[in-house]
């Protein structure tokens, strides 16, 4: 129960500590390493860059910011408006970032990621072409 007590701070280090700690987050670390385990790396980072691949394969060279040959799940595309094209994307169930610098928007695709997905990305993007 709460007093009017002065409060002190206790000794040490345990002065900051403001709580117990939340095991949920560990739990999902773990698990999210026992998959990654699992999956193997080169298996996830092999599916992350084909279907980012399929992603860049289908933007017009003049609108890829990212590297052709891609590097990672993260494809930048140049569009003419960013803050509406990722309004509109969403209200289709399609998250992407605009990004400030350069006017584009930013796709992070990963091993979660459909084939249907990018498809439906690239269906979105369309207009903006």
């Amino acid at each position: 129960m709460p007093t009017a007590d002065p409060f002190e701070f206790a000794a040490g280090a345990r002065r900051f500590e403001v709580g117990s700690a939340n095991p949920a987050p560990h739990v999902a670390l773990r698990e999210a390493i026992e998959v990654i385990t699992e999956l193997g790396m080169e298996r996830i980072e092999d599916r992350v860059c084909r279907l980012a691949g399929r992603l860049t394969d289908e933007v017009p060279a003049d609108r890829l910011y990212s590297p052709s040959t891609p590097e990672s799940g993260l494809v930048t595309i140049d569009v003419a408006d960013p803050a509406a094209t990722v309004e509109r994307l969403a209200a289709d169930g399609i998250v992407v970032r605009a990004l400030p610098f350069p006017n584009a928007i930013r796709a992070s695709v990963h091993a979660v990621n459909t084939e249907d997905d990018v498809d439906r990305l690239l269906d979105g993007l369309r207009r903006e072409w």
